[in-house]
């Protein structure tokens, strides 16, 4: 197995642009110099070919002028760079020379352009377009949001001289988490994948593709067994919670003649793995060999000989809009026994020093040079100086995001300018859990109803995260919110933008395909710990369309496809965190939603009943409830809390020996259980455990009220929740026992 230690990247930045569009920057074949020169397309419009010296300093082949939408999507075939700006498609020579264009008519904005001549193949957000030149032939409409777009020859037809465009597959990965294959515009075959995909690559020596999904998971797709069909080769999903994929590349990044797989994620983090085939089988799994990071997320990753002709570099452009340059390093061995001579230690230190210095007194001469400028343009060195109203031009994004196996919610800034502060305020109470490359100046929380929110905070980035940051939080499941950010920038002039972010009222629910659902026809099984499998039906029946409750559920349910279609009636929905199945068949004037959560069942009840009175629209909802329902969902809610306490309670018997340990050194604790002495032996890993149970163990408890109370609006009991049955369950839950923990929840729930 390759070791960690046998490949080194170093960071620098090249460069820094108005890009934040994803698949805006390509590198050039090699050139004259052995060296390979970039290219970026820019928000303004501009697409500029340049080559980077030895002192970071561009050298600029050609620039195109501006154009009057954002660059979207830009690719090479040969030394020729095709990009989108708008509908239009344009090309330039290697030189700088327009030689070919033309309307492509698509509607949506395109964020993946695949070009062999005279073959062209656009992708935007539902749709995959081919054209022959500038003639259209023909168009593809997936049934949900097409994320990544990847294209390339059929292996059958790799070896002809001429090829036609039934000869080319076209890869997409969807938000349903299926990847799909297609020719000539039609579907060949799909592939369900364990999350919804957010990149994809192809690697052609290797005849496979490779997707990361939203998840943080991994796979490889092997398309050279067959013509018309996928063949999973691994699946690798890691084992602690990892950021969604953003981009991925493939390229033999330490030279031992086997492509690494080089990935991107959304907190900025970059890492290379090495495909490694395990000693006692023949599984393939992903080994990670180096990681390091950028400021902000992840868009778009190449390789190639940019910055040195004889060592190769990974280039990595983040939403912050800088490029950064990871070097590969000839890692000197020194043979066993030997030392590195001091001389050799202390010439290179003295090397990295002095071009450090040589870079900050270039880039403080470029700031003050950049200030007087701004300054003059500005009239702000003239004597009472008018002052002036400036708008905001930078770019900022914000997501709300789930997390496998938890029910936080991660809420993601994005910005390509440095943040001062953020202001948040948001109509929903929010239980803050953790923050990543952020500190919370003030948080306040206000009575339901507050003009002014319920949940106030002041965010203020740290310094190395000052063009992106993260929160996470939980929310109560049922309640319709928004959260508002007001986003203010550190440098000058200092202008501010406000995001809005929906809260559904079932976040932690994600779309899942039809076969990633267990088909469970006999809903009368007692003996179950899982809530699905005790089916509860809401039907609802009322003067609305099929495309009004398709609206509704986009507002109620996270992964609802944008666009109504007629012949996908029925969609089905997994709890991240519960793993509770929601299966949704609707349609004119009548919908059924089957579910063995009650809560759920609640949410959608009292949110669709609302959505009726907005229309003026009169919606009746009739709940046909399983009669273990709710001993179901108590049972797998006790084994999840007797887990939390279990793990509390660990922790606290380790602490204890540990005291014992300090009073009495090298005392013998061969009389531990295994399991208690493997725990000693790993503190940080119980630590996290520690956190992660009793945050768990809070959303529980307030799961359970909410439970009671939506049990007590969809059943004849138990009766109305007071501050006695609220105290009751806190009390039950410090139990940890699950049998005892269930026994006295069935006795406050009365069932």
């Amino acid at each position: 197995m390759i070791s960690p230690h046998d490949i080194e990247l170093v960071g620098r930045e090249i460069a820094s642009v108005s890009s934040t569009f994803p698949r805006c920057l390509v590198v050039y074949p090699l050139g004259k110099k052995n060296k390979q020169r970039l290219g970026i397309g820019e928000r303004d419009g501009v697409v500029s070919s340049f080559s980077v010296g030895k002192g970071n300093e561009r050298s600029v082949a050609f620039s195109t002028p501006p154009r009057s939408h954002p660059i979207s999507c830009m690719t090479l075939y040969d030394d020729q760079v095709f990009f989108v700006h708008g509908s239009k498609l344009v090309a330039y020579s290697r030189k700088g020379r327009e030689f070919f264009a033309f309307d492509t008519n698509v509607t949506e904005t395109p964020h993946t352009i695949f070009v062999s001549t005279p073959f062209i193949i656009i992708c935007g957000s539902f749709m995959v377009t081919g054209f022959c030149e500038a003639t259209e032939l023909g168009f593809y409409m997936a049934p949900d949001h097409i994320n990544a777009m990847v294209a390339f020859i059929a292996p059958s037809a790799q070896k002809r001289s001429s090829v036609t465009f039934s000869d080319y597959r076209c890869v997409i990965g969807c938000s349903d988490r299926v990847v799909r294959m297609l020719c000539d515009n039609k579907l060949l075959s799909e592939l369900s994948c364990e999350a919804a995909i957010s990149a994809l690559c192809v690697s052609e020596t290797q005849n496979a593709v490779y997707y990361g999904t939203e998840a943080g998971s991994l796979g490889c797709l092997d398309f050279c067994k067959s013509n018309v069909i996928l063949t999973r080769v691994f699946s690798y999903i890691p084992s602690d919670a990892q950021p969604s994929v953003t981009a991925l590349t493939v390229r033999d990044i330490n030279s031992d003649s086997k492509e690494e797989v080089v990935v991107g994620r959304l907190d900025g983090s970059v890492q290379v793995f090495f495909v490694d085939k395990g000693e006692e089988s023949d599984e393939l799994t992903p080994v990670c060999i180096w990681s390091g990071c950028v400021d902000g997320r992840v868009l778009t990753i190449e390789t190639g000989f940019v910055t040195h002709s004889q060592m190769l570099d990974v280039i990595v452009h983040s939403f912050s809009g800088k490029i950064t340059a990871f070097t590969v390093k000839e890692v000197e061995r020194v043979p066993k026994g030997e030392t590195v001579p001091m001389e050799l230690i202390e010439d290179s230190v003295d090397e990295q020093i002095e071009a450090m210095e040589r870079e900050i007194e270039r880039l403080r001469q470029e700031l003050m040079d950049t200030t007087q400028e701004l300054a003059r343009c500005t009239g702000s060195t003239v004597v009472n100086a008018p002052v002036l109203a400036v708008s905001s031009t930078f770019t900022s994004k914000c997501t709300i995001s789930q997390q496998a196996e938890s029910p936080a919610l991660l809420l993601t800034i994005e910005s390509d300018t440095p943040l001062d502060n953020i202001v948040l305020h948001s109509d929903v109470e929010l239980h803050f859990l953790q923050s990543v490359g952020v500190t919370m100046v003030e948080q306040a929380v206000g009575p339901e109803n507050n003009p002014c929110g319920v949940t106030r905070a002041i965010l203020r980035p740290l310094r190395e995260h000052m063009y992106g940051c993260s929160v996470r939080f939980w929310v109560e499941d049922g309640r319709l919110g928004t959260v508002k950010l007001t986003l203010l920038a550190a440098p000058a002039p200092r202008t501010a933008q406000v995001k809005t972010v929906m809260l559904r009222p079932l976040p932690l629910f994600s779309r899942v395909g039809c076969s990633d659902v267990a088909d469970d026809n006999d809903h009368d099984s007692v003996e179950v710990t899982d809530p699905s499998a005790a089916q509860s039906v809401l039907e609802v029946e009322g003067d609305f369309t099929a495309r009004d409750m398709h609206s509704w559920l986009q507002r109620m349910l996270p992964g609802t496809p944008e666009l109504y279609r007629a012949n996908q009636a029925t969609l089905h929905y997994e709890n991240v965190f519960f793993h509770s199945i929601i299966k949704v068949e609707y349609g004119d004037r009548r919908a059924a939603f089957f579910t063995g959560s009650l809560v759920a069942l609640s949410a959608i009840k009292c949110f669709l009943t609302s959505c009726g009175l907005e229309r003026s629209l009169e919606v009746k909802v009739v709940v046909s409830l399983h009669d273990n329902a709710l001993q179901c969902e108590l049972q797998h809610i006790a084994t999840r809390v007797a887990a939390c306490n279990k793990v509390v309670s660990d922790v606290q018997l380790i602490e204890a020996i540990r005291e014992m340990q300090g009073d009495c050194e090298g005392c013998d604790m061969s009389f531990l259980l295994e399991e208690r002495n493997r725990l000693l032996a790993e503190p940080e890993v119980v630590e996290k455990d520690r956190s992660r149970a009793l945050q768990n163990k809070e959303y529980l408890q307030r799961f359970l009220l909410r439970l009671y109370n939506g049990a007590s609006d969809i059943m004849p009991r138990p009766p109305k929740a007071t501050s006695a049955v609220g105290e009751a369950l806190g009390a039950a839950c410090n139990c940890g026992d699950a049998t005892a923990l269930l026994a006295e929840l069935r006795r406050i729930f009365r069932c």
